[in-house]
């Protein structure tokens, strides 16, 4: 039951997150919301996995542990958060919400092989319903959709392609946690390990390559404050997520956390109406998502 808490309130605040983003990438990168995300969600979690205690077990996760959730970083919230936020300015919230119900069907098969957890054949009728939602999400004014009346203007096949992206990053991560975690219960802990590696890749690329450091400095005020409101509620996000994958299967927390679509279109319709889309297609791709999810996690 609390796998299933967790699960949820990471959805909640994941989305909360997506909005904000949103809003902010209007007017920075998708690499300076990263960067912001990524670096200042460290002490965040260093803070919780000492309030909690967990930072005096870290030698209850062997070396071979901490390889994984440092990889399990990198690969989420290097390549999954950048492609996740370049296809938020691409395409909106709303249908990124469904691409990355992708990331479900790449967690549960791999988890099959490398975890042997077992796939119904409910679960298989929800992986359908989930691959089908982004081909009924896709308008049939070609890859250039057009504006919405706010003025955006979706850009179709760069949202799709860093969806694909953001989904490889998302789906492949909780497999290495929960292969760190099963055993210990150190999903704060954890996670605080993950986000450290992957600041720790984002600093060394910021400081390395050409133009990056101006770029960091650069940032939008209005946007900065954006995202830092936005690295608190995806803190939160990552916490519930870690905390679930320490003691629930990938195959239930996965598919829950894709139902933040819900979540997503109400905050989307409250703060990002204007550069969103809520079309017959993008309602239908996410109710499609969500029932998939919800026929995984049964």
């Amino acid at each position: 039951m609390l796998g299933i808490l967790y699960s949820v309130l990471s959805a909640l605040t994941f989305s909360m997150n997506m909005a904000l983003v949103r809003r902010g990438v209007t007017t920075a990168t998708p690499g300076q919301a990263a960067l912001v995300t990524v670096v200042f969600g460290v002490p965040l979690f260093l803070v919780a996995a000492a309030a909690t205690g967990q930072l005096l077990q870290w030698d209850s996760i062997d070396a071979g542990g901490y390889w994984l959730l440092a990889v399990a970083g990198v690969i989420h919230f290097v390549i999954g958060r950048y492609g996740n936020y370049r296809g938020l300015r691409a395409i909106g919230a709303n249908r990124m919400q469904v691409m990355q119900t992708l990331s479900i069907p790449i967690t549960i098969i791999v988890a099959m092989w490398w975890l042997d957890e077992e796939v119904t054949g409910l679960m298989w009728t929800g992986i359908v319903l989930i691959m089908v939602g982004p081909l009924i999400m896709t308008q049939r004014h070609g890859p250039q959709a057009p504006k919405n009346a706010g003025g955006f203007t979706p850009k179709m096949a760069e949202g799709f392609f860093w969806g694909l992206v953001a989904s490889f990053g998302y789906g492949a991560s909780p497999l290495l946690v929960r292969a760190a975690l099963e055993g210990n219960n150190l999903g704060i802990y954890g996670g605080f390990v993950s986000y450290a590696a992957a600041a720790v890749v984002l600093i060394a690329y910021t400081l390395i390559a050409p133009g990056k450091r101006a770029e960091a400095r650069a940032i939008d005020r209005g946007a900065l404050r954006l995202f830092m409101t936005g690295t608190v509620s995806v803190f939160l996000a990552q916490l519930f997520r870690y905390m679930a994958l320490g003691i629930a299967p990938v195959s239930l927390v996965t598919p829950l956390m894709r139902t933040g679509s819900l979540f997503t279109l109400g905050l989307s319709w409250g703060m990002n109406r204007s550069m969103e889309s809520f079309t017959l297609p993008v309602l239908t791709g996410v109710a499609l998502s969500i029932a998939g999810a919800v026929l995984l996690a049964l």
